[in-house]
């Protein structure tokens, strides 16, 4: 199978003008050597975990590394809602990084007829900074707009 993947991704890789490759293995071991390999690449990381989700160890390497895609396959959402809380936690000792935040959640009916089914997730990075400066900028244009109208209304009163 890896070998008919590695083919496929080989083929592939000319049409997309990128890397493919797949690694067959746990997470936590091959996540934090490949993410400080792939530093400074613009990389998308695509995780298939098991039910249980994804280990420590996988979470805090991909929120310390600069990856900013995640797709994230899910075949059971409630057991993988501690991965969601860690991925898109508030930076910290614990959780380096800037967080990732759900963008788009595909549902996929693989087992018609059934009550199973898998959640294709994809999360982006969320600059905290970014958002700031947004927020402030904000706040100086509200203002600016309140100004006007505050300044319009004694104009009238005046008159």
């Amino acid at each position: 199978m890896i070998k008919q993947l590695s083919r496929f991704c080989m083929q592939k890789s000319v049409y997309f003008h990128a890397i493919l490759f797949f690694l067959l293995g746990r997470a936590e071991f091959l996540l934090p050597e490949l993410l400080k390999k792939s530093s400074g690449l613009k990389s998308v990381a695509v995780v298939d975990p098991p039910r249980a989700g994804l280990h420590a160890k996988a979470i805090s390497a991909l929120r310390s590394s600069d990856i900013e895609t995640l797709v994230y396959v899910s075949c059971d959402a409630k057991a993988a809602m501690s991965n969601f809380i860690d991925l898109g936690r508030m930076t910290s000792n614990a959780y380096k990084g800037e967080p990732f935040v759900p963008k788009k959640i595909i549902p996929v009916d693989l087992f018609p007829h059934t009550k199973h089914f898998e959640l294709i997730i994809l999360f982006e990075r969320y600059s905290l900074k970014k958002a700031l400066e947004l927020d402030l900028i904000k706040d100086d244009v509200a203002s600016d707009i309140t100004d006007k109208d505050e300044n319009k209304q004694f104009s009238k009163t005046s008159v």
